[in-house]
């Protein structure tokens, strides 16, 4: 199999979008290697399942119109859906083998890939509903481990790039969030916001513990953590590894892309 998509994961809103805006100008633009502009993305499927979810009582999601966050709930007297926080593992790990499984059939065109997974712990107080939903990385990694979720995708990663960022400035960078237009969406080039409750599914970082062994089953050649602290961090780490990444497609227009037996080169 051809390793064609460049992954890129890490907590919510922790500039995973930012990082792939600039991944794509300069893949794009300064090195001129022909890509996939469009995203995979681990969100693109969310609103369908929150809303047959919604078809079905809204047992595992609510919105902060409702203070007191009980599950099971009807549009009638409220038809926004958005903003949701998700509550349980019913939507969350349905969107999750939504992406795993796009991702591993998405055509291959010898054009570079981009991926986006979010994940971490869920910090949330046992009295909040959201509490219920696990979307940390080792509950996913071992969900492709055990193969409840497809992991046929990793064999196409070319590289992995963490983002690692501060909670503080996390919370900095959801803030100055809007929502995002239909458009924004479609290509991956804007985030939602996220209601407290829902940045805490995400609350701590877990990658290195739980993401790492199961891509280093799939001998992915890169696996790079980028440190986001808002003073300019991810570009200029983006360029220092960004080189390794263009080696390891090894052609780019002349079409001779990476191939999973590459050796590992962590």
């Amino acid at each position: 199999m051809t390793r064609d998509t460049i992954l890129v994961a890490g907590p919510s809103a922790s500039g995973k979008t930012y990082l792939l805006n600039m991944l794509r100008a300069y893949i794009a633009d300064q090195h001129g290697l022909p890509h996939n502009f469009f995203i995979l993305s681990d969100s693109h499927t969310i609103l369908e399942r929150v809303k047959e979810d919604d078809e079905k009582g809204g047992f595992h999601h609510y919105h902060s119109w409702d203070p007191e966050k009980k599950l099971g709930h009807t549009h009638e007297d409220h038809p926004d859906i958005i903003p949701f926080t998700l509550a349980g593992n019913g939507i969350a790990h349905d969107f999750i083998a939504d992406f795993f499984r796009e991702f591993a059939d998405a055509p291959f065109n010898g054009m570079i890939r981009y991926a986006e997974w979010s994940g971490g712990i869920n910090t949330n107080d046992r009295s909040d509903p959201a509490s219920r939903t696990d979307l940390s990385f080792a509950r996913i990694g071992s969900m492709l481990k055990d193969g409840s979720i497809s992991p046929e995708g990793l064999d196409r990663v070319l590289a992995v790039l963490h983002v690692s960022t501060p909670t503080k400035y996390r919370i900095m960078l959801n803030d100055g969030r809007s929502i995002p237009s239909e458009d924004e969406i479609r290509c991956g080039t804007a985030s939602w916001p996220l209601d407290e409750p829902a940045m805490r599914i995400f609350g701590e970082d877990d990658f290195m513990e739980g993401a790492v062994d199961v891509l280093r089953e799939h001998d992915i050649p890169l696996i790079e953590t980028l440190h986001n602290n808002l003073q300019g961090s991810l570009g200029r780490e983006l360029r220092v590894v960004l080189p390794d990444i263009i080696a390891l497609w090894g052609g780019g227009e002349n079409g001779r892309p990476a191939s999973t037996q590459d050796r590992d080169r962590r």
